[in-house]
């Protein structure tokens, strides 16, 4: 027998998966999505690997290795997790959603987009709201303002207080040149909670109130000055340099509005 074809017999013969290893390999997930929640994502990942090389098999230790994949902004390693999750499984809402959000970070939305409108057609997925909200962003980013707004306010049915709906829709509105509407909707997502939604584990390690984001803080700025409130304007900029600094590309921006009004 040739060589390749020994590899593939041998191949075929795995290492069966003993209870006790799929019992460890769910601990060590549970583990790793804790790690991954309180921001350390180097021992997340190791715990992760771990439980996938324990129980290959195991959905949950795949989907948590994935979602610390994208947490760490390591995306093709994600997206390569995600599709041998579906693979697998193909109609795991879990997967199906959280590699939307991994091709819409990587400015991919029209491969975005079927995946997350299948994850929103499941009525028993909890995090339903998070796949309306990726429909409506990848609406949005192919210039489809309707439809994004509908897919917008059906996450917001689902939960009325996902600011990160409301900064969506204040954006739809600005490139709309609808800068009242926008202001409104900022105003929404600023508003922070007294219990800040947590969503599942396996979304995304916590959600950031929007008052936390440089991004709504310059939008609103944005917004502010298109309505000639300088002063309130300059403001929102402030906020956007304190949580982003100037060396990154949003602070730049932000800088550069306080520079011009100066």
């Amino acid at each position: 027998m040739g060589s390749i074809a020994m590899a593939v017999v041998l191949g075929s013969c795995g290492h069966r998966v003993s209870d006790a290893e799929r019992r460890q390999a769910e601990n060590r997930a549970r583990l790793a999505a804790n790690m991954m929640i309180q921001g350390d994502l180097a021992s997340a990942l190791r715990e992760a690997r771990q439980g996938v090389d324990l129980d290959p098999g195991c959905i949950d230790c795949r989907i948590t290795l994935a979602t610390i994949y994208a947490a760490r902004d390591e995306l093709p390693r994600a997206e390569d997790e995600f599709n041998e999750v579906l693979r697998r499984e193909p109609d795991n809402p879990f997967a199906l959603n959280n590699l939307a959000s991994v091709y819409l970070n990587m400015g991919r939305p029209a491969d975005a987009l079927p995946l997350a409108r299948r994850a929103s057609e499941n009525e028993d997925y909890v995090g339903r709201h998070l796949a309306f909200y990726n429909v409506g962003w990848a609406l949005m980013e192919q210039n489809e303002y309707d439809g994004a707004l509908d897919a917008m306010t059906r996450a917001l049915r689902e939960v009325p207080r996902m600011c990160l709906a409301h900064y969506r829709i204040a954006e739809i509105f600005f490139r709309r040149r609808n800068f009242e509407d926008a202001l409104r909707h900022l105003q929404q997502a600023l508003v922070i909670p007294e219990a800040p939604f947590q969503s599942e584990t396996q979304d995304a390690p916590r959600e950031r109130t929007c008052d936390q984001m440089a991004e709504t803080h310059s939008l609103l700025g944005s917004t502010l000055v298109a309505l000639e409130r300088e002063e309130e304007a300059r403001e929102a900029f402030t906020r956007c340099l304190e949580i982003a600094t100037a060396r990154t590309e949003i602070g730049r921006r932000c800088a550069e509005h306080l520079n011009s009004g100066e």
